[in-house]
């Protein structure tokens, strides 16, 4: 296929993303298709920068350099040109679990009480710790979503199998290994569309879902559990099934059908990150007595 072809089919592709995502039938943290040059960027590079990335927000301890981290984080986001919406409907399903964090970390810490309601005392240090860590986890969701949003699941699995392939020295079938994080990635969005469509069919029927008592709303979220579970596994037997009818029979020995090969903007690219990295960890650990 040459250059030009595979940049229309990039076009078409991403225009039809454009419609289903606009008519909400594009599921949360699927391949968003796309031309910019966050999607052209070797996935080796991708991946090994959102890995030092995940491992730098729990490294960073201090404001300037979360706040250089979201900085680098929001440009990446830009640049992608993938929907802040589409990225919100990822982040949604995690609110909850944030805001249930920040509530107890303002309470885990001794100090001034800044608030007090009932027996719950909400002090300062603790806000500041809840603040640092709701940080670190939204910017770390908001990453692997930006990974998983401009980058092809074949691509993901080839670059894990990429930083695997040393451990097959050791025995370690790396492309299989790959395979498996692949699978269990591409099942995430596959899982949320299953577990949106039962909460559409059960309030059909007229079942309430939403109740304001955290014990009932549990016993009404119970009638989902056991038919996304049955969805879940069916869906893993038709993709199974799908890769024997294709004579799957394991990656040893498996070409590829685009070799990766590292472009100079995909060098450019990782001595940027290099240096972000670098400011944010000097910022973060103090180390210029700010």
């Amino acid at each position: 296929m040459s250059g030009g072809c595979a940049e229309s089919a990039d076009v078409a592709a991403g225009q039809g993303a454009d419609v289903r995502l606009r008519s909400g039938s594009l599921a949360v943290g699927q391949y968003l298709p796309g031309s910019s040059v966050l999607h052209r960027i070797d996935p080796r590079v991708k991946l090994g920068i959102s890995v030092v990335y995940a491992c730098l927000l729990f490294v960073v301890i201090g404001w300037w350099g979360m706040a250089t981290m979201a900085l680098g984080l929001v440009a990446g986001v830009a640049i992608s040109r993938v929907p802040v919406m589409y990225l919100w409907r990822f982040l949604r399903p995690f609110v909850v679990i944030l805001v249930i964090t920040l509530f107890f970390q303002a309470m885990s810490l001794p100090g001034e009480v800044l608030l007090a309601l009932g027996p719950f005392r909400f002090t300062t240090a603790g806000l500041a710790q809840g603040g640092v860590v709701v940080t670190r986890l939204l910017l770390l969701l908001l990453s692997g979503a930006l990974l998983v949003v401009t980058t092809p699941p074949v691509a993901v699995t080839d670059a894990i199998a990429w930083y695997f392939r040393p451990l097959r020295r050791v025995g370690v079938p790396s492309g299989d290994v790959a395979l498996v994080m692949s699978l269990a990635l591409r099942f995430i969005p596959v899982l949320m569309t299953e577990s949106d469509q039962l909460v559409k069919a059960q309030r059909a029927r007229g079942i309430a879902l939403t109740i304001r008592s955290p014990l009932r709303s549990g016993r009404a979220l119970l009638p989902l559990v056991v038919p996304l579970f049955v969805l879940g596994f069916r869906r893993a037997e038709e993709l199974a099934d799908a890769m024997l009818s294709r004579c799957y029979r394991g990656t040893e020995g498996r070409t590829h059908y685009r070799e990766m090969r590292l472009a100079p903007v995909d060098a450019v690219w990782l001595l940027t990150a290099l240096v972000w990295f670098g400011c944010a960890l000097v910022l973060g650990r103090g180390w210029v007595g700010w």
